[in-house]
């Protein structure tokens, strides 16, 4: 990648900032070739304003769009090769050593995958562009003196595109369906998914007539129903900071902070279902699993306040600590699918476990099923720091969670335990943040 940037002072008090970044993202298959080129121009402007002229208030605002590379498990995963190989027998009792004594074998060997990579040109969507968001903001900074300064700023940011997968390939979907009435009844996908940008056209590369010969074709949105990606996030930070000095030896910092963060997708960590590997997600898999997924997001604190600082004796003692504290997030619930149309998508589906948002035997969206409770904790430090010339040394002592608050933190997210028709009996526990503990931290330093 590259980035150019310039800045332009228009009046003494006036600077205008501006710059684009380009990026190249390039995925290999282990056999090295090529099977997606993300070329990604990224421009950004912002303003400043010194409005008395004299540096204790500004006024700025800025803009820009940003993406973020592949993930390194999408890579390795639609690149990659991967084979699984099943053998089923009888059982018949345990060695000695803890292992199973095995009968006779049941049938033949279920393989899935190949060993063989695939064709380079399936693999993606010839369409695809790289993830997008836009980000804008608007801020006040003001110094009420030598030491004291706060300020005020609005973030706007929302998602322009993602890169997920759709498995929507197989016999009797929608896509099978438009290919046979676009003359393609007897199409080859060779591949189980297709990397694309979710609510844009897909431009499918296959054996569309089933001869062996790779043909394209330009599939609607419209076809395969699924939404664009969409993450919105609103915010509203005040901040007030004393700077520690040596007339006045202590640091306070205090800010607020307003949000709301909306949309149908928590990004390639989707904490909502609680896949915690970058790209694992199924969102936008199938039409179904997107039924509900619009709502509150999982980080959609609206109101949350911190509070730190320290106060430094003149015998290099210093005592401090913070206060973190914000209302609750949303309540989880991931359920099965119910595939009450029983379909082949519907089929699929339902296999991907809780990742579908059909909770108390109704459709039930996202951020609807009501808020956890209002949570905080408190930290204490107690320090000593000597400087002996060139040498410094301080140690620290930080305790967290000073006050051994229990408070909850999330809840057991899974409506359902092996299908749609077994409830999950554990559904709604609650879990709790880590309890009091203490560290010693020594730092010594010198030049």
């Amino acid at each position: 990648g590259a980035f150019v940037e310039d800045t332009w002072k228009l009046a003494p008090d006036f600077v205008v900032y501006a710059g684009v970044r380009y990026d190249q993202n390039i995925g290999y298959q282990l056999t090295g070739r090529e099977f997606i080129d993300l070329k990604t121009v990224s421009p950004r402007i912002g303003v400043a304003w010194d409005v008395f002229g004299d540096g204790s208030t500004k006024f700025g605002a800025a803009a820009g769009q940003y993406t973020i590379p592949l993930p390194a498990s999408i890579n390795s995963g639609v690149g990659g090769i991967t084979v699984n190989r099943t053998d089923y027998y009888a059982y018949t009792g345990i060695n000695p050593d803890g292992s199973p004594i095995l009968g006779n074998k049941y049938g033949d060997t279920v393989t899935l995958g190949s060993s063989n990579p695939a064709d380079p040109r399936t693999i993606a969507s010839g369409n695809i562009k790289n993830t997008r968001q836009n980000n804008y903001t608007v801020y006040l900074q003001h110094k009420f003196d030598s030491n004291w300064q706060g300020s005020v700023q609005a973030k706007y940011t929302f998602l322009d595109r993602t890169i997920e997968t759709t498995c929507d390939l197989g016999p009797g979907s929608p896509l099978r369906n438009y290919l046979a009435a676009q003359g393609y009844p007897n199409a080859r996908i060779s591949n189980a998914c297709i990397l694309y940008n979710p609510g844009s056209a897909i431009e499918l590369t296959n054996d569309l007539s089933g001869t062996g010969q790779m043909q394209t074709i330009t599939v609607p949105a419209s076809v395969y129903g699924m939404p664009r990606a969409e993450r919105t996030n609103y915010q509203l930070i005040g901040t007030l900071t004393h700077a520690e000095s040596p007339d006045e030896p202590y640091f306070f910092n205090v800010s607020y902070t307003w949000g709301h963060m909306f949309g149908n997708y928590e990004g390639y960590f989707d904490e909502s279902t609680g896949q915690s590997i970058s790209g694992s997600s199924y969102a936008f898999d199938y039409p179904q699993l997107m039924q509900g997924a619009t709502g509150d997001l999982s980080n959609d604190y609206r109101h949350s306040l911190k509070t730190m600082g320290f106060y430094r004796f003149r015998n290099g003692f210093r005592i401090g600590g913070n206060i973190t504290a914000h209302t609750g997030a949303p309540v989880l619930c991931n359920s099965f699918y119910p595939n009450t149309e029983n379909t082949p998508s519907g089929t699929a589906a339902a296999s991907r476990g809780n990742y579908s948002y059909y909770c108390f035997n109704k459709l039930s969206p996202r951020g609807s099923m009501g808020r956890q409770s209002f949570n905080w904790t408190a930290g204490l430090l107690l320090a000593w720091g000597r400087k002996f010339g060139a040498h410094d040394i301080d140690v620290a002592l930080n305790v967290s969670n000073v006050f051994n608050h229990i408070g909850e933190e999330g809840a057991v997210r899974n409506w359902n335990v092996g299908g749609y028709n077994t409830i999950n009996p554990s559904y709604g526990f609650p879990g709790y943040q880590s309890p009091r503990s203490t560290s010693l931290v020594v730092r010594y330093t010198w030049n």
